[in-house]
């Protein structure tokens, strides 16, 4: 279980701000809002250092096993076929800055080159995840100018591998005066071929057992790691609860929201690929799981 840092006690609006999580993951996990309405401009590449991410051209037989399947499973209908491309090309970094009122902001997140539909697609699902973070901010805080606050992130891309394109956007909103700031974070999985999200109900043959079967995992790297749950709602197998996740080489793991478990910070936990790989769908497996 690997928290990010924290910063002191709870202040109330931090509790209040915690109640925004949901819309905001539920946004990020679909790709929804938009991202118009936040003005850019380029800023050099992102570091892609921590977490790294990979490149490594995906097997022919990732396709395979995805296509193995017959069309009438409900497995295959969660999800089709997967197309491996090559690894999108990074160019330089969007960086979403406006304010309304008190509130400001500033996220930046990768961006990719190229002319195809999917590239910008890609790109734009990835603007709308920091966007979707920016409106249920403005939204529940309001634009009261003697309220003053900023929501600030940069973006890591985690996974580039031709199959899939995952970025991890942490945020923090700060209220001027407070003790420390509230943590947000979205992720974003898509598929490299066409940028379309990759959503839990196309993981997982039965999502909710899924994610019933992680809590107790959960727990117990907590309990190795010194920390204490104290929600227990916080691990109900809910899209909400588990909508922050990415996939590497060592498994699948998600990143758990200021005060979802109890305690102040985001604590993540991975899930190693021996628990998670026979609970996937056939396309799962070929989109997600590691090829060697």
């Amino acid at each position: 279980m690997r928290p990010r840092p924290t910063h002191g006690s709870t202040p109330a609006r931090a509790l209040i701000a915690a109640g925004a999580v949901t819309s905001v993951l539920l946004l990020a996990a679909c790709g929804g809002g938009s991202a118009d309405a936040a003005s850019a401009s380029s800023t050099a590449p992102l570091s892609t250092a921590t977490p790294a991410a990979s490149t490594a051209s995906p097997s022919a037989s990732a396709t395979a096993r995805a296509t193995s399947a017959s069309p009438s499973s409900s497995s295959a209908a969660k999800g089709g076929t997967v197309t491996a491309v090559a690894p999108l090309t990074a160019g330089p970094a969007k960086r979403l800055q406006g304010s309304k009122g008190g509130f400001t902001w500033d996220i930046t997140v990768p961006a990719f080159t190229g002319s195809g539909a999917a590239v910008a697609e890609v790109n734009r699902r990835i603007q709308a995840s920091a966007q979707s973070a920016i409106s249920a901010t403005a939204t529940q805080n309001g634009d009261d100018p003697e309220s003053k606050h900023e929501l600030a992130g940069e973006a890591s891309l985690t996974t580039n591998d031709g199959r899939t394109v995952q970025v991890d956007i942490p945020m923090s909103d700060y209220y001027e005066g407070a003790a420390h700031p509230t943590d947000v974070d979205n992720t974003v999985v898509l598929v490299a071929a066409t940028g379309a999200p990759v959503t839990l109900d196309q993981v997982f043959t039965d999502q909710e057992e899924a994610l019933r079967s992680f809590a107790p995992l959960v727990r117990q790297q907590a309990k190795a790691d010194g920390y204490e749950i104290t929600s227990d709602e916080g691990l109900e197998p809910t899209t909400a609860n588990w909508s922050a996740w990415q996939t590497d080489a060592d498994g699948m793991t998600f990143t758990f929201q200021d005060y979802q478990l109890g305690m102040h910070g985001m604590p993540s936990c991975t899930i190693p690929w021996k628990s998670v790989t026979p609970l996937l769908t056939p396309y799962a497996k070929a989109l997600l799981a590691p090829t060697s």
